[in-house]
C-alpha cells in the first residue's frame, strides 16, 4: 500500500496501528495529496486497484472535497489534502497508536 502511495507521489505515509486503542480497525493509512485530483483519482483509484489484485476488496468509500476515505475492515486508508490532515490531526487524536512505518 505504501508503495503504491508513494508511487503515486503521496507525501507523508505512515502506518498506525490502533488495535490496542480502538474496536474500530487495526490500522489506519494516512497519506497527505498536493490537490484534490490526486487524492480522489490517483490515490483511491491505485490503492483500490492494488488491493483488489491481492484479493482485498472494500466495505465502503467515502469522500469529500478534501478527505477520502476506504473501508477495508481492518485496515481504514485515510487520504487527504494537506491543509485538511493538519486540521483533523489524526495522529494525534490516535496518539497512542504505534506508527509501524513512516
Amino acid at each position: 500500500m505504501k508503495e503504491v502511495l508513494l508511487n503515486k507521489k503521496a507525501i507523508d505515509v505512515i502506518l498506525l496501528e490502533v488495535t490496542d486503542v480502538t474496536v474500530l480497525t487495526d490500522y489506519f493509512v494516512l497519506a497527505t495529496g498536493m490537490n484534490k485530483k490526486q487524492v480522489e483519482q490517483l490515490f483511491a483509484h491505485y490503492c483500490e486497484e492494488a488491493l483488489e489484485e491481492e484479493g482485498i476488496f472494500k466495505l465502503r468509500k467515502e469522500a469529500s472535497e478534501d478527505w477520502v476515505l476506504i473501508d477495508y475492515g481492518d485496515v481504514i486508508v485515510h487520504l487527504f489534502l494537506e491543509e485538511t490532515r493538519s486540521r483533523y490531526g489524526l495522529e494525534k487524536i490516535w496518539h497512542k497508536g504505534k506508527v509501524i512505518e513512516s
